[in-house]
């Protein structure tokens, strides 16, 4: 796949070329890499819809790393339709 072993799952999503889409919802946990970094990557190849990051407990970096890129976090437990509402809010912006 071409991808570093750090980024073996994240690769299989970039490498398949099936990244583009009007949102990209991303799982802290999912990744060997770090979420984050998969999203700059999929920005790094104009794969630009906008990203949310799901996660649990988001330490302070994390969170301000995530507001650096512009990537709102959606915390677990998903409850509701936080996620959703997120998603319509993100891709509605977009215009």
């Amino acid at each position: 796949m071409g991808e570093s072993k750090a980024n073996e799952k994240s690769g299989c999503i970039i490498g398949l070329g099936i990244c583009r889409c009007d949102c990209y919802v991303v799982d802290q946990k999912t990744s060997a890499t770090s979420a984050l970094n998969l999203i700059a990557q999929l920005r790094d190849r104009h794969l630009t819809a906008p990203a949310i990051l799901i996660t649990s407990h988001p330490s302070l970096s994390l969170r301000q790393q995530a507001e650096k890129a512009e990537v709102p976090i959606v915390e677990k437990p998903l409850v509701g339709n936080a996620l959703l509402d997120k998603i319509r809010d993100v891709v509605g912006a977009r215009g």
